[in-house]
C-alpha cells in the first residue's frame, strides 16, 4: 500500500499509541529541525525470519521520550533467515552488515543467486561485491552464511521519491 504523508502521521506507535504526527512535533521541538515523513514500509515477518536494520549517521538522543527511535541520514531494513539453524552466525549481526552495504551500495533489486557477479555498479544486490568484503558477492556470502534473502528497503533523509515527483 502507498500511504500520503497525513495517512502516514496519523498512524499509531506502538509504545504509546499516539500518532507519529505527536512524535515528529517532539523531534522537531527537540532537533531544532524541521521534517516530514514522506514515505513509510510495514514489514511483518513469520516467526522464523529476521528484520535487520541499520542506521548511518545516527544523532545521540539524550532525550527519554526518544530512547526507543534512531535517528540518521540513511537507513535500512532487510527481510532475511536462516535456511538451517547454524549457532555459529549472529543473525542479528548479519541484518546489520547487510543493512550497511543496502546503505552504502544502493541496490535496487534483491536478484537471484543466478545472476552473474556485477561490479560497483551493478543494481542487484545479490550480484554485487559485498561492501564489507569486496571479493565476495552478496549472493556469496550469503550462501556461505546460510541465510536467504527476500527483501530490503533503503531510506535517505531527503530523498525524492517517485510519489513525491508525481504529486
Amino acid at each position: 500500500n502507498s500511504f500520503t504523508t497525513e495517512e502516514i502521521t496519523q498512524l499509531k506507535t506502538s509504545l504509546d499509541s499516539c500518532p507519529l504526527s505527536d512524535h515528529l512535533a517532539l523531534a522537531i521541538g527537540h532537533l531544532g529541525e524541521n521534517m516530514t515523513i514522506r514515505r513509510a514500509a510495514w514489514v511483518t515477518v513469520p516467526f522464523d525470519w529476521h528484520i535487520g536494520t541499520y542506521v548511518h549517521g545516527m544523532l545521540p538522543v539524550a532525550n527519554p521520550t526518544f530512547a526507543e527511535m534512531t535517528f540518521g541520514k540513511y537507513g535500512a531494513l532487510v527481510i532475511y533467515r536462516p535456511l538451517e539453524q547454524n549457532s555459529k552466525v549472529n543473525l542479528s549481526e548479519l541484518g546489520r552488515r547487510l543493512g550497511q552495504h543496502i546503505v552504502g551500495m544502493m541496490p535496487l533489486s534483491v536478484g537471484t543467486m543466478e545472476d552473474p557477479p556485477g561490479d560497483d555498479t551493478e543494481t542487484k544486490m545479490l550480484a554485487q561485491p559485498f561492501l564489507l568484503d569486496p571479493g565476495t558477492t552478496v549472493g556469496q556470502f550469503l550462501y556461505t552464511s546460510g541465510v536467504s534473502l527476500l527483501d530490503f528497503v533503503r531510506y535517505e533523509c531527503g530523498e525524492v521519491t517517485e510519489m513525491a515527483k508525481k504529486a
